[in-house]
């Protein structure tokens, strides 16, 4: 079974999708740290804020006692809803992340892939997170550092433009730094125990040139036979170029603490 497998109704896309899987090349690419971050325990309750249709959730459910999805927007939930019914251990809520409708401390691990960049109030967001962790809890986020490549290669007004681009295709409210997560995580509560970039470089400098060319052209590569013909390689620049010093997005890790405010 492919990562990020979501039950379909269809028999022809379920086969697809269990062929394969999560046609999302970053998500993929850092599903491996995430894993190795979040430290899963059979026993866990996991929760995924901002879960999209749900790939993680039904990931997550093979490895923990509950694993439970925050989406708050219903249709992205719609088809992982219908396919719940067969796994007892996946929950699905349509909800607000600034607001979580969940007791304090009922929580093992949180998983924010993509949310945290996208919500206005980031510090409210890690704040509500921090209420539902159980104590020495742990968090994981992912989240937009740079554009390796296209920073470099094109000229200060194209660069620009293709960051509002971006930032509308992937609603991204801003790009984060390493000492300024570290300030928040403070902040509200964190204490950071990992910090990675992945993709690494190489494998972010060929996103930023696939982004680039839907940027240029309005094509996508999000069609599962793009991802089929553009995965395999990418996946063997990450796993053999070692440069992790550099690269688009940063994933943190961090245990929850007390705040410093």
């Amino acid at each position: 079974m492919s990562f990020g497998y979501v039950p379909s109704q269809n028999k022809i896309k379920n086969l697809i999708k269990r062929i394969v899987g999560w046609p999302a090349f970053t998500r993929r690419l850092q599903a491996a740290t995430v894993r190795k971050f979040l430290r899963l325990q059979k026993d866990d309750i996991f929760l995924d804020v901002g879960c999209g249709g749900g790939n993680y959730v039904f990931e997550m459910s093979r490895h923990t006692r509950q694993s439970v999805g925050l989406e708050i927007n219903y249709g992205s939930l719609a088809g992982a809803t219908i396919a719940q019914r067969n796994f007892p251990n996946v929950h699905l809520i349509c909800g607000d992340g600034l607001r979580l409708p969940l007791s304090d401390s009922s929580i093992d691990k949180i998983l924010l892939s993509g949310t945290f960049q996208s919500v206005q109030n980031d510090r409210q967001l890690l704040c509500e997170c921090n209420r539902v962790l159980k104590p020495n809890g742990i968090i994981v986020i992912t989240v937009i550092s740079q554009h390796v490549l296209a920073k470099r290669i094109h000229s200060g007004r194209i660069y620009e433009s293709f960051k509002r681009w971006y930032r509308q295709e992937k609603l991204v409210t801003r790009y984060y730094g390493k000492a300024e997560l570290s300030k928040i995580f403070l902040e509200t509560g964190f204490r950071i125990v990992n910090a990675k970039y992945a993709p690494n470089q190489l494998a972010s400098a060929v996103l930023d040139l696939l982004n680039f060319i839907s940027f240029r052209t309005g094509l996508h590569f999000n069609q599962r036979y793009i991802f089929l013909a553009f995965y395999p390689l990418l996946w063997l620049i990450e796993k053999f170029s070692k440069n992790t010093q550099q690269g688009n997005e940063l994933i943190v890790s961090a245990k929850k603490g007390i705040a410093t405010q």
